[in-house]
């Protein structure tokens, strides 16, 4: 099964240019949020170290830090920087069940604008989703729906500058990875085509 991000592209290869589709709030209502990187960059940050400063990054909202030492293990997200090294990606999305997120102090995506990852941190956002309250599917969709909208500015930009055919080389070989949704009208069309 191929990855819905990857389809898309594949559909925008074919000139189709309009896309409806529920994978922002599948993914966000199975605890998942996307962290693909958008574009290549020469240094981006690393998602697979977790941040321990609580000054300075986001954490539940009401500025409260826990100052506890946070376990170092390798998240199920995704690190941009083995990307923009050449390495493919091995996740595109990340998993908020995930025990490793349990103290991590670092915004949801580091670099992202959107409402989440600018007042939230992994940690709460480990604590909501365990909990399972409908604050966490609400504050990953409203991500989800952000990394999308902006990888679609980007997609765009890539066609305007006429330059899409080296960017869907790239994304292609910098983001692979299955996702945990099931497959959609789009992934059947697409692949028919």
């Amino acid at each position: 099964m191929q990855c819905l991000h990857l389809q898309v592209l594949k559909a925008a290869e074919y000139g189709i240019d309009m896309f409806d589709t529920a994978y922002a709030t599948e993914l966000a209502a199975a605890g998942h949020a996307l962290v693909f990187p958008l574009q290549p960059a020469l240094e981006q940050p690393d998602y697979a170290r977790p941040n321990t400063e609580g000054d300075s990054s986001p954490t539940d909202g009401d500025g409260d830090a826990d100052s506890e030492a946070p376990q170092t293990a390798q998240l199920s997200g995704s690190n941009p920087s083995s990307a923009a090294a050449g390495r493919p990606q091995e996740h595109v999305n990340m998993d908020f069940a995930d025990v490793a997120l349990r103290e991590d102090k670092a915004p949801l995506q580091p670099g992202c604008s959107c409402y989440t990852c600018s007042n939230y941190s992994r940690a709460y956002l480990h604590h909501l989703v365990q909990r399972e309250e409908l604050l966490a599917s609400v504050l990953l969709e409203l991500h989800n729906a952000h990394h999308i909208q902006s990888w679609f500015a980007v997609l765009r930009s890539a066609i305007s500058a006429g330059n899409f055919g080296q960017y869907a080389a790239w994304f292609r070989t910098s983001c692979r990875g299955p996702a945990p949704i099931a497959r959609e009208p789009l992934a059947d069309a697409v692949s028919s085509v």
